[in-house]
């Protein structure tokens, strides 16, 4: 029995190593460029075509939603759009619309390693256009802490959620040295862990450090993702309960 679920787990560990499309400090394939690197600041949406700027407009009414007394409809989405609008930090936003993406990520931040020209930092923010339209909100997904994805939300508060999400990986990583490190720490043992896999026969079974080193991606994935996934459910709260005001605004 104990078996078994080590090996469950080592293969829903492999899984999710393999499915992550980037690691931390490589440039996505349509990264930052050199010119990029010397912008300004802030939020930023070169990267989106007409189409998709219209998305991310609706967007940004949600998170700078008022109530009538003008305070934020949701104040956690909102003091995150604030921190990353002030926080000398450049960070861009991509909408992807693979119809099938090599990825089961709604969103997925990467930071770029320091330039030198200054003491702002270039991350980047993806978002996967069919995963979020069509996930499942039903209860079957939900998470260990009750929470369930999306549910109850329509099509633009789904991208509000997960900008709230991936923000917050980006306030700790940019932020947080001890966050930063982790996230290194843990990029670092994927990449050593896949080269291990690639040296190694199909269909061998995971060796002790194999094992060892799984267990290390979990718990750095879990630490990791924690923190993000508490504003997330905050987030999704916040959408809920902001939408009737929303609506009677219209």
């Amino acid at each position: 029995m104990a078996n078994r679920s080590k090996l469950a787990t080592a293969t829903m560990a492999f899984a999710f190593v393999t499915m992550i499309p980037g690691l931390y400090g490589k440039e996505v394939e349509c990264g930052a460029t050199r010119d990029d690197a010397s912008a300004s600041d802030g939020i930023r949406t070169d990267r989106l075509t007409p189409r998709q700027l219209q998305t991310w407009r609706l967007i940004q009414q949600i998170v700078e939603a008022v109530d009538r007394t003008g305070r934020p409809l949701h104040p956690r989405l909102s003091s995150l759009w604030q921190w990353a609008q002030s926080s000398g930090n450049t960070i861009y936003i991509e909408i992807l619309d693979e119809k099938n993406p090599q990825t089961y990520h709604a969103g997925l931040l990467t930071v770029q390693e320091p330039n030198g020209r200054g003491t702002g930092r270039t991350a980047v923010i993806q978002f996967w256009s069919s995963i979020i339209e069509r996930a499942s909100a039903q209860k079957e997904v939900r998470r260990a802490d009750g929470f369930v994805p999306f549910e109850g939300l329509g099509r633009i508060e789904r991208y509000a959620q997960v900008l709230g999400h991936e923000l917050t990986h980006a306030a700790l990583q940019l932020q947080d040295p001890v966050y930063d490190q982790m996230c290194r720490d843990l990029e670092t043992e994927k990449a050593a862990f896949l080269a291990s896999r690639k040296q190694n026969v199909q269909g061998v079974a995971y060796d002790q450090s194999s094992r060892e080193r799984l267990s290390r991606i979990l718990s750095l994935s879990e630490q990791i993702e924690s923190p993000a996934q508490k504003a997330e459910a905050e987030i999704w709260r916040e959408l809920r309960d902001g939408q009737h005001m929303r609506a009677a605004a219209r």
